[in-house]
């Protein structure tokens, strides 16, 4: 199996998948570097498109032959360190040419674009994207005395050049290239395959970095024309308006049941079969490790027999607005959820706006706040409930000392009535007669 075998899926939120969405159908492609040949077969297949390769890995590049009409291949034909497999295809133009991740591993990678746009139409369009040495993840790294290659990622160890935003506009603009669209894959700092964290930083330097410009872009996306245009520009101001997210589940929160999904922010679904996670009770679900308004949010629990019912979550370490939206922080970004015994599958929908970290440091500031008032209002009621308390035990005296008044007013107004008959009865008016001739005596 090839070291770039991942299959053939394009996988949602990948560079593979923009670059497919950016090509028209009936297209002449030029890709570079294709590796297994994913984006090569869903083009050809897909959208009807006639595609040329290079590939210096001569056992993926057999792979991707298999789907392109010419393949320069292996360390000689596929070398784009040399000029061998520019003259090859030197009488070709193409309407698209596709470098995805190419340029940071060439010798002399201005050289290289510039010889692809040689091969372009005049109305053609060069498709790059560019992993960004300034994400983050390097400069905390670096501030920790540190500078690791790796296998894959912003240091693969097989990268020769690096690049950051202003160095990769440099060389676009010293090939007379122009920019019709720009944008960046964003990946949080945890999201790298660098393991680091803005843990024992100064709080002063942590919010700068949080705060500079592309702070958080993984991979510049970049389309290129030779006739000037109107540039789409989604980095206006250091800001990356990518639409893509990272979601994740943990299964009874434990991280080897992790599972991740590529979503889009607007429209974010994750289905989670459970029967692979047998007697599990609960799940997390951490929508995007960012501070971010999570909103129209509505799980559903299917059971065996396929009944969908929706289920509310148990407690989120975020800020509940209601059962919903949730508000999250880079540190407060779950969501729980209670799973039935006879639920087989979870399905979860939401939608996702990024917030700055400043509004979410208000809104704490607000919700500390409010638990400040709550706390006072629960005081306060206390202490009216003491009250009332203390008020309805008077009451209930009151109304005991009335009852007796009662009585003794029912006790007195019988022995009225009894005093009027014997009054009125003729033995008691023969005694008081005698009584009276007597002490008159």
């Amino acid at each position: 199996m090839s070291k770039y075998d991942f299959g053939y899926q394009l996988e949602r939120g990948s560079t593979n998948e923009w670059a497919f969405q950016m090509v028209q159908e009936n297209s002449r492609v030029l890709e570079i570097g294709p590796a297994i040949g994913n984006l090569t077969s869903h083009l050809v297949e897909d959208k009807h498109c006639l595609v040329d390769i290079v590939e210096i890995d001569e056992e993926a590049g057999k792979q991707a032959a298999k789907f392109a009409k010419r393949s320069q291949i292996g360390s000689i034909d596929g070398n784009l360190n040399t000029d061998v497999w520019y003259c090859n295809l030197q009488t070709e133009k193409y309407d698209y040419i596709i470098s995805l991740d190419v340029l940071e591993h060439l010798e002399n990678p201005e050289h290289v674009l510039q010889n692809l746009k040689r091969l372009l139409k005049e109305s053609g369009k060069i498709l790059l994207s560019v992993p960004n040495l300034a994400h983050n993840a390097v400069i905390l790294e670096l501030l920790q005395n540190d500078f690791c290659y790796n296998d894959l990622g912003l240091l693969d160890r097989t990268h020769i050049h690096f690049f950051a935003y202003e160095s990769m506009i440099k060389m676009i603009e010293n090939v007379e290239l122009h920019i019709d669209y720009i944008d960046a894959i964003k990946k949080s700092v945890s999201d790298t395959e660098i393991k680091c964290s803005y843990d024992g930083m100064p709080v002063e330097v942590e919010q700068y970095l949080k705060t500079r410009r592309f702070a958080d872009a993984y991979q510049y996306l970049v389309v290129l024309g030779k006739q000037k245009s109107e540039c789409i520009n989604n980095l206006k101001d250091g800001i990356i308006r990518q639409d893509m997210c990272q979601t994740k589940v943990l299964v009874d929160g434990l991280l080897k049941n992790q599972i991740v999904f590529q979503n889009h922010y607007d429209n974010v679904s994750v289905e989670v079969e459970l029967k692979e996670y047998k007697g599990s009770s609960s799940i997390r679900l951490v929508p995007v490790e960012s501070c971010a308004l999570v909103y129209e949010l509505h799980a559903y629990g299917v059971s065996e027999k396929g009944i969908k019912k929706e289920i509310n979550y148990n407690w989120t370490s975020g800020i509940g607005i209601d059962r919903n939206c949730v508000i999250l922080s880079e540190k407060a970004s779950e969501i729980n959820y209670i799973i039935d015994s006879d639920i087989r599958k979870i399905e979860i929908f939401f939608k996702c706006k990024l917030l700055s970290n400043i509004i979410i440091q208000e809104i704490q500031k607000i919700e500390k706040q409010k638990e400040q008032y709550f706390q006072i209002i629960n005081e306060k009621n206390n202490e009216i409930n003491e009250k009332n308390n203390e008020i309805n035990e008077r009451n209930n005296e009151i109304n005991e000392r009335n009852n007796e008044c009662q009585e003794i007013m029912i006790q007195k107004n019988r022995l009225n009535e009894e005093l009027t008959r014997i009054k009125s009865h003729i033995c008691y008016r023969i005694y008081m007669k005698l009584y009276r001739i007597l002490h008159r005596k």
